[in-house]
């Protein structure tokens, strides 16, 4: 565990392994770094994985401007910048976590060289919402705890900015064509809604759709958190598609 200074503030993260590529794990809303501790044991073979707490998660101070999409791909990329890392890069990215790996991606195309999306936030999804979240999130931040008071009432918090943040996803480049994999867990969890959940299944058949590569991979065994209940899945998928992303040289 280390700590990076971005703009006079602290971002905890944390680092392993070396080489290429750059694997870089997302957290889903106000999750920590530590909602991939099961999954690293499984993370073998080449290349450095980065995973951090985005801002006001845990030891990495809060934010001083609204953490909308934009804002939170500047301060990755600056992480990115600061420590070293060049690339090329694939994004592995849990629920909320989704919507900046997908801006990430449009902004910076000639970085990324793959992308997996676990139990994924979709941008249409995501607006259907109350307090900024669809029905299926609500049910899943309220099971988990995770949409406390804190994160509600912080007029800087990335709860606050999901309309802002697909927005920009919107007005971005398009995806670009590079190995997508979405993991989709099969079952229903406590407190989600049955039509919210057909929905959310929906939403992630449109994922694959982002990339001409892209495909599905269930988890037979999980619900939300696919990297908890089936790490070595996960694990596979993102060997899977780093493999393929050495296909394609950096430019």
């Amino acid at each position: 565990m280390g700590f990076a200074t971005i703009d006079g503030r602290r971002v905890e993260y944390d680092l392993s392994g070396s080489g290429a590529p750059v694997i870089v794990l997302l957290n889903g809303h106000a999750t920590p770094m530590s909602s991939w501790d099961k999954l690293m044991p499984h993370l073998a073979g080449p290349g450095t994985v980065l995973r951090y707490n985005r801002a006001g998660i845990e030891a990495s101070d809060r934010p001083p401007q609204r953490q909308d999409g934009d804002a939170i791909v500047a301060r990755l990329d600056a992480l990115l910048g600061a420590l070293s890392l060049e690339g090329p890069y694939v994004l592995v990215a849990h629920s909320l976590g989704a919507l900046y790996a997908n801006l990430y991606a449009r902004r910076y195309p000639d970085r990324v060289r793959g992308m997996v999306l676990v139990e994924a936030g979709h941008p249409d999804e995501a607006l259907q919402r109350e307090a900024g979240l669809g029905r299926f999130a609500r049910g899943m931040t309220r099971l988990l705890s995770l949409g406390r008071s804190s994160f509600r009432n912080d007029p800087h918090s990335e709860f606050n900015a999901v309309t802002a943040t697909v927005a920009q996803i919107r007005d971005a480049s398009a995806f670009p064509d590079v190995p997508l994999s979405v993991v989709t867990g099969t079952h229903r969890m406590p407190l989600v809604p049955r039509r919210a959940f057909a929905r959310h299944r929906e939403m992630q058949c449109r994922l694959v759709e982002l990339a001409p590569r892209g495909r599905q991979v269930l988890a037979p065994a999980s619900g939300h958190f696919p990297q908890l209940n089936e790490p070595a899945l996960v694990a596979e998928t993102i060997g899977a598609v780093v493999a393929s992303s050495r296909v394609a040289p950096m430019d």
